[in-house]
């Protein structure tokens, strides 16, 4: 993958948390989103694409030379570790998904809790020790949009009790939800989308996922986690 692509990051990583925001706000608008488990198999797959998107980006920093190979390695270990935490939290919403659809059962609350705890190593332990200032803000803006997506699963499991009652909207998210229409927001990421071109391959798979049904969403989370994981773990062993 061309390290052009991942110069523009920044300008990715603002256009993916306005596709999250674009969904979130869309399900409270219209019935589009459907139930709970729904709008958690939106957020999972999510995390999934952007688990991707950061194991690519990666690699390709080394390639570049903007990192260091050991930096490499930490990294990758680290996106290994939170796709299979997200494997698991994916399995879990399955298997409630086949129950009858409930988030907030102890299993995919605790499959939850692991994916922040391997989330917040990513973070602490693997980014935020890259001594390339660029390298660290293009990682920055694909943690930002898996944390909108984990926000948004944050508020479903406190907020719900398997029905298809819409979760709170809370912080930035509410703001811009109440702030632009659906047609605007619409209207904006076209817009972004244009200027980005081939860059915004991420963002337009964002927004794909919205008419998905969930058995395709999750199946497509692991199959997004395991492209991750192939490029982390050979970058994990290369030298």
């Amino acid at each position: 993958m061309k390290i052009q692509k991942f110069g523009q990051m920044a300008r990715i990583g603002l256009l993916t948390l306005l596709a999250c925001v674009a969904l979130t706000a869309l399900c409270g608008w219209t019935s589009s989103c459907g139930t709970a488990i729904h709008k958690a198999s939106v957020s999972a797959d999510s995390i999934a694409a952007s688990l991707h998107t950061a194991a690519d980006l990666n690699h390709s920093l080394q390639a570049t030379g903007q990192i260091s190979i050991e930096e490499r390695q930490q990294v990758a270990t680290l996106i290994d570790q939170a796709t299979q935490a997200n494997d698991v939290l994916v399995l879990q919403l399955k298997e409630a998904q086949a129950q009858g659809g409930q988030v907030t059962n102890a299993s995919v609350m605790s499959a939850f809790s692991n994916f922040l705890t391997r989330l917040d190593a990513l973070e602490k332990n693997g980014v935020l020790h890259l001594k390339s200032a660029s390298a660290q803000a293009q990682f920055t803006t694909i943690l930002a949009a898996v944390k909108t997506e984990v926000q948004i699963l944050q508020s479903l499991i406190a907020n719900s009790s398997g029905s298809n009652r819409s979760p709170q909207r809370d912080g930035y998210l509410a703001f811009a939800a109440l702030a632009l229409t659906p047609e605007e927001l619409e209207a904006l990421i076209a817009l972004a989308l244009t200027t980005l071109g081939e860059g915004a391959a991420l963002v337009q798979k964002l927004i794909a996922m919205k008419g998905e049904s969930d058995p395709k969403l999750l199946e497509d989370a692991l199959s997004e986690d395991a492209a991750a994981r192939t490029q982390a773990q050979a970058d994990e062993s290369a030298t």
